[in-house]
């Protein structure tokens, strides 16, 4: 029904603007949890070679 309104407007030369701030918290939820999984993943990466570089290092011995 809202794209309908918003199309109907846009095709008289009215001004539409719609917000959804369900989706936009939605959005941001994702996007946080987007990043929050990205960090996690660098992290451990970055632990897994800072093992490995450590245990290859020869003042580890």
């Amino acid at each position: 029904y809202c794209r309908e309104m918003l199309l109907e407007k846009c095709l008289n030369g009215i001004k539409a603007v719609y917000q959804v701030p369900i989706f936009r918290a939605k959005f941001k939820r994702t996007r946080q949890a987007l990043l929050q999984e990205l960090t996690e993943k660098y992290l451990q990466n970055r632990r897994c070679r800072v093992g490995s570089d450590i245990s290859a290092s020869p003042l580890a011995r």
